[in-house]
C-alpha cells in the first residue's frame, strides 16, 4: 500500500511495534499543539499547579482534622479528669452525710434512754410516795 499515509504505524492485521506507536504519538501531539506557541507547556504547567494546590489543601485539610481530633481528645480527658473528681467529692460528701446521720441517731438514741430513765424514776418516785 504506498499510498498510505506515512504517520499510520501499519497495515491493518499486522503486528505493531513499540516504536512506530511512539512516533504515531508524537506526530499527533506535534500536529496538535506546536511548539512555537507553548501550549503542552502550558497544559503541563496548569496541571502541575493543580495537582500541587490539591495537594497543599488536602494537607491543610488533615493538618486542621487532627488538630481539631486533638483538641477533642483534650476535651474529653478534661471532662473526665472533672468527671472524676467530682464523683470522688460526692463520695467524701455522702461519707460525712453518713457520719452525721450516725452522730444524730446516736445522740437521739440517748435522749430517749435518759428520757426513759427517767420517766421510769419518777414512776418509782410516784409508786413510793403512795402508800
Amino acid at each position: 500500500m504506498p499510498d498510505q499515509p506515512k504517520d499510520y504505524p501499519a497495515e491493518k492485521g499486522t503486528p505493531i511495534d513499540r516504536q512506530e506507536w511512539q512516533e504515531v504519538a508524537h506526530g499527533v501531539v506535534k500536529g496538535m499543539t506546536p511548539a512555537d506557541k507553548g501550549w503542552i507547556l502550558a497544559f503541563v504547567m496548569l496541571f502541575a499547579i493543580f495537582q500541587i494546590s490539591n495537594y497543599l489543601m488536602n494537607r491543610e485539610r488533615l493538618e486542621q482534622a487532627k488538630v481539631q481530633s486533638d483538641h477533642l481528645v483534650t476535651y474529653f480527658t478534661q471532662l473526665e479528669a472533672s468527671r472524676s473528681i467530682i464523683e470522688e467529692n460526692r463520695a467524701q460528701e455522702i461519707r460525712r452525710l453518713q457520719e452525721v446521720v450516725k452522730e444524730l441517731s446516736q445522740a437521739l438514741g440517748r435522749q430517749y434512754e435518759y428520757m426513759g430513765r427517767a420517766q421510769h424514776e419518777r414512776s418509782i418516785l410516784d409508786k413510793g410516795d403512795k402508800p
